[in-house]
């Protein structure tokens, strides 16, 4: 649940997976030719193809503990399973209600 990747649908996930591939494999050519010496060089590099494959880079990374990011996952997390609960709660009192309704109503012949 703390994962990011729970919450993708299939198409995202395809979409990063593919996207990771791209950029490792850049990685590994850019390292082989000796032009990838320390990590500001890798991310310079990331930087670039990612904007260059149209996509945003986003700056807002490090400004939040990995703790406390699992911390409020696990409070959301709470209040979604809460509503959850809440719903089907109400679903079953709502087949419940239809289902003794069912049984008071007099049966007809046909």
């Amino acid at each position: 649940m703390t994962v990011s990747k729970n919450y993708l649908a299939e198409k995202e996930i395809r979409e990063l997976n593919r996207l990771t591939t791209i950029l490792l494999d850049i990685f590994e050519d850019q390292a082989d030719l000796g032009r990838l010496l320390v990590m500001a060089d890798a991310r310079r590099l990331l930087d670039d193809q990612l904007t260059g494959l149209g996509r945003v880079v986003l700056r807002s990374g490090d400004r939040v503990s990995n703790e406390a990011a699992k911390e409020k996952a696990l409070r959301e997390f709470e209040v979604w399973k809460g509503r959850q609960k809440a719903v089907r709660h109400a679903e079953a009192d709502a087949s419940i209600s239809e289902l003794a309704n069912a049984v008071r109503r007099p049966k007809r012949d046909t």
